[in-house]
């Protein structure tokens, strides 16, 4: 069985790229010595990260996300076991910033539904997946209103 946890919080003051980069490298250095993975979206500043791998793993990741001073509102949004990991590759995607420049780091994706979504089933309704879809949706609305 692999451990999981959903939160999502707000970032305590405003992140520019360079604060991204560095905590898109960071998160994945961490997450590859304490073998964890997952997905995490940014948007608008805002967060949601779906993590799994082992239980002690992924609660010490929290309990550091949970007191990082560019987290702030940090909540849980569920937590259980299941049989296997479902997000093998951890990315992160966050839009509007230096394309060129995130494409040449490892974990990132373009933050569009058809990309960060597209290992998986859209029938699939895993907790982490209904999660993410619906933020990626509300943040495609937030985008419209802003054309």
């Amino acid at each position: 069985m692999v451990h999981y946890l959903c939160y999502i919080s707000s970032e305590r003051r405003e992140l520019k790229e360079e604060d991204l980069v560095e905590l898109l490298s960071g998160c994945r250095k961490y997450n590859i010595e304490n073998n964890i993975t997952g997905l995490m979206l940014y948007f608008e500043g805002h967060f949601v990260e779906f993590m799994e791998g082992d239980k002690e793993a992924v609660h010490a990741r929290f309990k550091n996300i949970s007191s990082d001073k560019r987290h702030k509102s940090v909540f849980k949004i569920t937590e259980s076991s299941i049989e296997k990991r479902k997000f093998s590759n951890w990315t992160m995607s966050f839009p509007s910033l230096n394309k060129d420049r995130l494409r040449k780091i490892f974990g990132y994706r373009p933050f569009e539904k058809e990309i960060v979504l597209d290992d998986f089933s859209p029938d699939d309704s895993h907790p982490g997946l209904v999660l993410v879809r619906s933020f990626m949706i509300q943040s495609k609305r937030k985008q419209l209103q802003y054309s």
